[in-house]
């Protein structure tokens, strides 16, 4: 069980940054294979990646100046999403922690431009990734078919 909540705080973690490591799946895996209670699932995957967007949040500048991929998913949100970011950030940060879009990660990225604090942007983060993950548990059956597809 320890192994298991490890190894999916580590596929979160890494999934955070790089999509092709998928906590999703791993989710519904869990969920529907493993018998976990969706909430335990969407717990450890949400705490694991607010760790991520917690670090991104304080060099968030650094790395985007390293990562070309990430420089870039960060411009595409600023162009595409200010004026919604500018009116409703935290809504936005829910929305794309819920179905990916925008990409959460550039939306933290972006928040402290916005002088967002990193308290709303964690709680946002947090409730929204843990409603995703508890709910691809819950529904692994289901959607474990289509998210192994992708």
């Amino acid at each position: 069980m320890l192994l298991e909540m490890f190894t999916l705080m580590g596929v979160a973690w890494v999934g955070s940054v790089f999509w092709v490591v998928s906590p999703e799946v791993l989710s519904a895996v869990y969920g529907s294979q493993l018998g976990w209670n969706p909430l335990a699932v969407g717990l450890v995957a949400a705490t694991s990646q607010c760790t991520v967007y917690f670090l991104l949040y304080r060099g968030g500048d650094a790395l985007a100046s390293r990562w070309a991929f990430l420089a870039r998913q960060i411009e595409r949100v600023r162009v595409r999403f200010a004026a919604h970011l500018e009116r409703n950030y935290v809504g936005m940060l829910l929305l794309g922690g819920l179905v990916g879009l925008p990409p959460v990660i550039a939306v933290v990225a972006l928040a402290p431009g916005f002088g967002i604090p990193v308290r709303k942007v964690l709680m946002a983060t947090f409730v929204a990734r843990s409603a995703r993950f508890a709910a691809l548990a819950a529904l692994g059956e289901a959607v474990l078919p289509v998210l192994k597809g992708w």
